[in-house]
C-alpha cells in the first residue's frame, strides 16, 4: 500500500479554515443570544427634580438578537419604582416610566429590560438631585 502525500501547506490551510470557521460560530452564537439592553434617554445626569412631583424617565430597550421584549423596569436606588409589561413582538421600545420622589437628595436611576428568554439588561446608572420645592 503506498502512503498519502500530504502537502503541508494544505493541512495548515485547512486547519486555519476549520478554526476560524469555529471561531466565527462562536461569536455568532454569543451575539444571537445576548442580553436585551437599557438605555435612560431622559432625565439628563445631573439634572435637579423637585421632591413629591412625578418625573417622567423616557427609557430605550433593545434586544439584539431581536427577541421579543416582555418588561422594562425602572429603579430609583435599586428599589423597583414601576414596571410595564409588554405586549406585541417588539425587540425595540421606548418607553415612559414614573417615580416620584419623596426624599431630598441624590437618586441613582437604573432601568432594566427583560425578553423572552428569560434573560435581562441593565442599563448605566443616572445620577440625579431631588431638591426642595422652590417658594417662588
Amino acid at each position: 500500500m503506498t502512503g498519502l502525500k500530504r502537502d503541508p501547506f494544505k493541512v495548515l490551510l485547512f486547519v486555519t479554515l476549520v478554526l476560524f470557521g469555529l471561531l466565527m460560530s462562536g461569536c455568532y452564537a454569543q451575539t444571537s443570544s445576548g442580553q436585551p439592553n437599557a438605555l435612560i434617554r431622559s432625565p439628563e445626569a445631573g439634572a435637579k427634580v423637585t421632591v413629591n412631583e412625578p418625573l417622567v424617565v423616557e427609557i430605550t430597550a433593545t434586544d439584539p438578537a431581536g427577541f421579543r421584549l416582555t418588561r422594562v423596569e425602572l429603579r430609583a436606588n435599586d428599589v423597583v419604582v414601576d414596571t410595564l409589561e409588554l405586549e406585541g413582538d417588539e425587540s425595540r421600545v421606548t418607553v415612559e416610566l414614573s417615580f416620584t420622589p419623596t426624599e431630598v437628595g441624590p437618586v441613582s436611576l437604573i432601568a432594566v429590560a427583560y425578553q423572552e428568554k428569560d434573560m435581562s439588561g441593565t442599563s448605566s446608572r443616572r445620577e440625579i438631585e431631588v431638591v426642595e420645592q422652590s417658594s417662588d
